[in-house]
């Protein structure tokens, strides 16, 4: 009996730990029991908490994909990824969530915190890079059903990092005015050829 048989129209999706670093202190091996009853309940996907770590995150999965329940052998993991927007925000919340910062990230950053531009610019070739070792990783399965990308509400790096790894395609923007105004020619010339 799942939640699926008393809501059938809903998506059910249960948050993990990809780095281990729940913010109690617990780790993967205490908090799998209770991912496993979820899963059986009827959650359809896993969406991990932000992770920086791809190692983490890879080791996290294969944990998963391995685990005797066989409650995760085909559940979709969908990865966490906060792109980072300045140096203290990053701080600010890897420290609140016990995200791991690998020390290669940290020293890229360190030699432009002072420049929030930069820090932008190299946090944006950061998360391009994690998301293409996250798909270079997934060879146990088909691959990430997608990100999910806390965006803060800054969803430009978000688009700039989509764009980096070829998840959408570059596009040159047009103005809305003259978007209206071909529309408006075309719509015209239709009324025109129809009388």
């Amino acid at each position: 009996y799942t939640l699926h048989t008393l809501f059938p129209y809903t998506t059910l999706f249960r948050s993990g730990h990809a780095d281990g670093s729940h913010p109690t202190e617990q780790s993967l091996v205490h908090d799998l029991p209770y991912l496993v009853d979820k899963v059986q309940a009827g959650a359809d996907f896993i969406m991990t908490q932000l992770f920086y770590d791809v190692d983490a995150y890879d080791n996290f999965e294969k944990v998963l994909r391995d685990h005797s329940s066989g409650a995760f052998k085909t559940i979709p993991v969908i990865p966490g990824l906060m792109p980072i927007q300045s140096y203290q925000i990053l701080r600010r919340t890897t420290k609140l969530s016990n995200a791991k910062l690998p020390q290669s990230i940290v020293d890229r950053l360190d030699a432009v915190r002072s420049d929030d531009e930069m820090v932008k610019k190299v946090g944006v070739d950061i998360l391009a890079e994690i998301v293409e070792s996250v798909k270079a990783t997934k060879s146990r399965t088909k691959g990430p059903k997608g990100f999910h990308f806390y965006t803060l509400n800054l969803e430009k790096a978000v688009a700039f990092i989509l764009e980096r790894v070829n998840l959408i395609p570059s596009f040159t923007p047009v103005l809305t005015s003259d978007v209206f105004r071909s529309e408006e020619r075309r719509v015209g010339k239709e009324c025109m050829e129809s009388v």
